[in-house]
């Protein structure tokens, strides 16, 4: 799906792995950041505890996959819970083509969740280890996409959520969180810095001619006849 959209693609994901094709030899970071160079507006939300391998969580992703996708300019927001030590950003969600069509369901994009192939001198393939669900919808088919835009709008949501994360450090309730500063990030990552929610989705906007667009007719009562400036 990622190496045909010439539109938009969102991945919005708890557990997220730089996973290899079963039929081509290629990765979900290679094809990620392939979509962005030729003007796919592609953004990613992940989960920072399950990516970085916080207390109460997995070890974590030794490979990156977010970092990585950051280097070649590809948006990431890891997000943090805060509603408790062991909540998360629990979507397993993939919105292609403007919500054309959505993969979805139990499944991580994880190697347990979906296997994974390698190549080289001794191509093998791995099937999951996890009992996952995974299910395509063509919602153009289904509803005319609105189920799409649907999908859409949950990510564009949760990046409001959590655009205010996306720096270092950044504000919680007033006090300064460093936990996205390279001195606490595991595996050597950098500073994370991320555009704020406001102007990732400009830039999503922007990038996609297709974007909707509603109408809004505003009417003013009090105003004197001929007024051109109301404040």
């Amino acid at each position: 799906l990622l190496r045909e959209e010439r539109e938009a693609a969102f991945i919005m994901v708890y557990s997220l792995r730089d996973l290899t094709g079963f039929v081509q030899n290629t990765t979900l970071v290679a094809e990620a950041c392939a979509a962005r160079a030729r003007g796919v507006a592609v953004a990613v939300l992940t989960d920072k505890g399950e990516s970085d391998g916080e207390p109460g969580f997995a070890s974590g992703d030794a490979s990156k996959t977010a970092a990585r996708l950051g280097a070649c300019g590809v948006p990431v927001y890891k997000c943090k819970n805060q509603a408790g030590p062991f909540n998360a950003m629990h979507a397993k969600n993939g919105v292609f083509g403007m919500g054309r069509t959505v993969v979805t369901d139990t499944a991580n994009w994880s190697e347990a969740s979906m296997g994974y192939g390698s190549y080289g001198a001794s191509d093998y393939v791995a099937w999951p280890t996890n009992s996952e669900t995974t299910v395509v919808i063509n919602t153009t088919a289904l509803d005319g996409g609105t189920t799409g835009l649907r999908f859409v709008s949950n990510v564009l949501q949760t990046m409001r959520v959590y655009g205010y994360q996306q720096s270092c450090p950044y504000s919680q309730n007033g006090t300064a969180v460093k936990d996205n500063c390279a001195a606490n990030e595991p595996f050597h990552q950098p500073d994370w810095s991320m555009p704020s929610a406001a102007n990732l989705t400009a830039a999503l906007q922007r990038a996609v001619p297709s974007w909707p667009r509603v109408a809004v007719t505003l009417q003013a009562t009090g105003v004197g006849a001929g007024a051109s400036n109301v404040t």
